[in-house]
């Protein structure tokens, strides 16, 4: 076991979500989100195809290198055009003169391109901690995805959610060949919302499971979404990183339980993490319970209203309340709630010039 995280980003299992615009924008959130929470990240090179309809599927992985020219995400116009025609394959023995013969023929369901070539061209440099590559399984872990696929079936999650056999088929695979390729590397996977729901029957049974803490990032850090690269860079080398990480899965963990009291579960994250703040504030200056208190009142009044802006930069108020010492100011800078702070996008001075952390 790795004492490294991994989180593993498969063009594949992300195919529905790597469209142009807005879905394509929020992968890049999921991966700026993988990097602030797992020491590596991997995403899949090159670029895979996969159609698929009520007769057959088609589908082909092109490593990089082995197509002419940059790959670039579908757009909706192509992946519309694409659904309104049929598709079909032919094949023909290699020593024919013959023509080929069709094997598959199908209207299309299913029409995905997926590739992360243009996120990894908008990258400033390379970092150590991102790795793009060709990502594959062995035969004998390809006959384990069939079993499980097979498995999936059977359970019936995905019945109403797509209804032709082939195209449920080829979603099932692609997230359990994601599954299974993750386990290879001890990583965690990355999948977009329709392959996320095909391992629900998976979830169910026990058989994998959902990891706490992106959700809480989400939802009490909303613009870390707009962090650059270099600013993702710079807060993951925060020394206070690793606790955040953890202090985010615990607020997750009670977020969840909280939630099935009737809270919603943003508002019981929101309370989870107001109260992980007031704690560990208390901890690092008992005598400030005052200040300490007003700090959490804000956290309140940001979760009844619905905008978060007072918690996004609350890692800031925690600064100003332990800063009356030396050692509790040294001890907040290289604690969570000071790498809390670097989620925030850098503010603007009355002349224009970007501040960020109160400098």
């Amino acid at each position: 076991m790795s004492d490294q995280s991994r989180i593993y980003f498969s063009a594949r299992a992300n195919a529905n979500a790597l469209l142009a615009g807005g879905p394509a924008a929020s992968v890049r959130t999921r991966v700026v989100h993988g990097a602030l929470l797992y020491d590596h990240v991997l995403i899949d090179d090159g670029m895979w195809d996969g159609r698929s309809g009520p007769t057959g599927s088609w589908e082909v992985r092109m490593p990089l290198g082995t197509y002419e020219g940059a790959a670039e995400l579908q757009t909706p116009r192509e992946r519309w055009k694409a659904k309104g025609s049929n598709f079909y394959v032919a094949a023909k023995l290699s020593e024919s003169s013959g023509p080929a013969h069709r094997m598959i023929s199908s209207a299309t369901t299913i029409a995905w391109r997926a590739t992360f070539e243009p996120m990894k061209r908008s990258l400033p440099h390379a970092y150590p901690w991102l790795t793009f590559g060709s990502f594959d399984l062995y035969p004998d872990d390809k006959k384990t995805v069939s079993t499980m696929v097979t498995q999936d079936e059977r359970d019936g999650v995905l019945g109403g959610l797509i209804p032709d056999e082939f195209p449920r088929k080829l979603v099932i695979a692609s997230a359990n060949f994601a599954l299974v390729l993750g386990s290879r590397m001890d990583a965690t996977v990355s999948l977009d919302v329709m392959h996320t729901r095909a391992l629900a029957a998976r979830i169910a049974r026990g058989q994998a499971s959902p990891v706490l803490g992106g959700g809480a990032l989400a939802v009490v850090f909303p613009s870390a979404a707009a962090l650059s690269w270099e600013q993702v860079d710079d807060a993951r080398n925060h020394p206070g990183m690793k606790s955040l990480r953890a202090r985010l899965a615990e607020i997750e963990a009670a977020a969840l339980e909280a939630s099935g009291g009737g809270r919603t579960l943003e508002v019981a994250t929101m309370q989870a993490y107001a109260d992980a703040l007031h704690r560990d504030i208390d901890r690092l200056k008992p005598s400030f319970r005052g200040a300490v208190a007003a700090v959490a009142i804000g956290a309140g009044i940001s979760i009844v209203t619905g905008p978060l802006p007072l918690l996004v930069g609350i890692g800031a108020g925690a600064m100003e309340v332990v800063a009356e010492t030396a050692l509790a100011r040294r001890q907040h800078d290289r604690s969570w709630m000071a790498a809390a702070d670097r989620l925030r996008p850098p503010r603007a001075t009355p002349q224009g010039k970007a501040y960020v952390n109160g400098a």
